[in-house]
């Protein structure tokens, strides 16, 4: 091990880093509860979570339990969805290769950008979550990453595109959470240094499971 290249060791290290945090960062139930939602004459509306059900009968009493895993709702609703995929049953594996183990969620539009997005384009976007194993959601960001520069690049060459320079609020929050982390991250608590790492993953596109280096 010791005659191994430096960048061979560095990496032989974030792989041992990665499987260390799967258990934490993979789902640790289901991600999805396939509770059925039908309407008074038994007609699927959707599929939620067990947590909404519950919401729906115990709350605001809207619906009652028909089964261990369908509410039904006491009255008519004013609109159907006609998108198959809110009516069907979801399998909690990775879409990619079909994995059951340590699945997670992995959002196909990068919060960098979905942030940016006007509220009906980020509001209730089912399609825009996905389940993949650590493997998959690793290459998947790792991509991510690349085609963000890529972007990034050809806007800022654009003259049609370039902004004039301005405080970008957001990349000062980034900035600070960077100089935390890299100054006193001895000193920080637990959730704190959670907190400054996600922000500096999502900005850069980063998968949680890509060491902050």
């Amino acid at each position: 091990n010791d005659l191994l290249p430096e960048h061979v060791k560095r990496e032989i290290h974030k792989q041992k880093r990665r499987r260390e945090k799967i258990p934490l960062l993979a789902a640790k139930s289901p991600p999805y509860d396939n509770i059925f939602m039908v309407d008074p004459e038994g007609r699927t509306l959707s599929t939620i979570s067990t947590k909404k059900a519950n919401w729906y009968v115990e709350k605001k009493k809207i619906a009652t339990w028909r089964s261990p895993n369908t509410i039904q709702l006491l009255f008519e609703p004013s609109g159907r969805s006609s998108d198959e995929y809110n009516v069907a049953k979801k399998n909690n594996v990775c879409v990619a290769c079909g994995l059951d183990e340590h699945v997670m969620r992995h959002y196909v539009v990068p919060y960098a950008y979905r942030s940016l997005l006007p509220k009906n384009y980020k509001s209730h976007l089912s399609h825009d979550i996905v389940i993949l194993c650590p493997k998959c959601h690793l290459h998947c960001s790792q991509a991510y990453q690349e085609q963000m520069k890529l972007l990034e690049s050809r806007l800022r060459t654009n003259p049609e595109t370039a902004s004039a320079k301005k405080v970008d609020k957001h990349l000062s929050r980034v900035r600070s959470a960077g100089l935390a982390l890299l100054n006193w991250r001895e000193k920080l608590p637990d959730d704190r240094i959670e907190e400054y790492s996600r922000l500096i993953r999502a900005h850069l596109g980063l998968s949680e499971m890509e060491e902050l280096s």
